[in-house]
């Protein structure tokens, strides 16, 4: 994951353009992080940094909703769920609460 933030500049390049895949990584990334997080090298070396690259993800993903498309789609839902599993899990980042209402709606 850090290699990956170091070589994908926040909302730069082909890994930034898809909303839903946003979601998607959101979720893989979470998974990881608490899977991990008792470790004492992942604290040390790695916490901080992926959690940074989760807000990350999810501030351009809640720019990027695409709660504008005629006809919701899975899109949406992968979307939503990224935004939701980030803001349940990290209700410390001051926008969480909003960012989970706004993914429940």
């Amino acid at each position: 994951v850090i290699d990956w933030r170091a070589k994908n500049p926040v909302g730069r390049g082909l890994n930034w353009h898809s909303a839903m895949e946003l979601g998607i990584r959101i979720i893989s990334w979470a998974i990881v992080f608490f899977m991990l997080k008792k470790e004492p090298l992942f604290q040390k070396t790695a916490a901080r940094p992926i959690a940074e690259g989760l807000y990350e993800h999810a501030a351009v993903l809640n720019r990027r909703l695409s709660v504008d498309w005629l006809i919701p789609s899975n899109h949406i839902i992968g979307e939503t769920a990224g935004l939701w599993v980030f803001a349940v899990l990290f209700p410390a980042f001051r926008e969480s609460a909003r960012w989970e209402a706004r993914a429940l709606a």
